[in-house]
């Protein structure tokens, strides 16, 4: 088989693929008429990641990578910027040290559901700083056939899932410490597993409907 042969065979299977996740996806994906175009668009569109890959390999394993990253590794052992643009890593919101500003503003918050009434359980979303009824069935919402809590929902849009949430109660103080701490494990996606820990040593905790929150 020769190489034009492969070629139009790629590109064909290519455009088969293309267009039957088009048709899934409802024609989301904009209607393209040559295989290969689209081929060159994906090869485009992967090397960098597969240049990177190449490169990640090389160093970990010490295998010779292809002359076409010479380039890019000399730039690499030579100092140059690779990266100009670094993305800031994502940080939790920053609580005031008296938290009475923050039982302040909860105390003003009223429930967007009940027309302007106070909302009886404000909590505060550390993700994203969004203030919500928790506890309460003024806010709930159905959630892939379940009815879940103000909370339980927000998590969904915010943080996949996964919520941090402070709800007002005594006059308190910052602790930075120990917010820092929780910071450490949201970002090393370690909160699930902490609160699977404590409800293995506590069983009450087990018991409740926290989809409801």
């Amino acid at each position: 088989m020769d190489q034009d042969s492969i070629g139009s065979e790629e590109e064909e299977l290519t455009f088969q693929l293309y267009n039957t996740l088009r048709k899934h996806l409802g024609g989301v994906l904009p209607d393209v008429t040559s295989g290969w175009q689209l081929l060159h668009c994906i090869k485009v569109g992967m090397l960098p990641f597969l240049r990177s890959a190449a490169l990640f390999f090389h160093y970990l394993n010490s295998t010779t990578p292809p002359a076409d990253l010479l380039g890019v590794r000399q730039q690499l052992q030579g100092g140059g910027i690779i990266i100009r643009f670094p993305r800031e890593s994502n940080r939790l919101i920053r609580l005031p040290e008296d938290y009475s500003v923050l039982i302040n503003q909860a105390s003003s918050f009223t429930c967007p559901r009940s027309g302007g009434d106070k909302s009886r359980a404000p909590t505060l979303c550390l993700v994203c700083g969004s203030l919500l009824c928790s506890q309460s069935y003024c806010c709930q919402t159905e959630v892939d056939g379940e009815d879940v809590g103000a909370c339980t929902a927000h998590t969904f849009t915010c943080g996949a899932g996964l919520g941090l949430f402070l709800r007002r109660g005594n006059p308190l103080h910052l602790c930075l410490e120990r917010y820092q701490k929780i910071e450490r494990l949201w970002h090393q996606h370690g909160i699930a597993e902490v609160i699977g820990h404590a409800q293995e040593a506590n069983q009450t905790l087990v018991t409740i409907d926290w989809q409801h929150l």
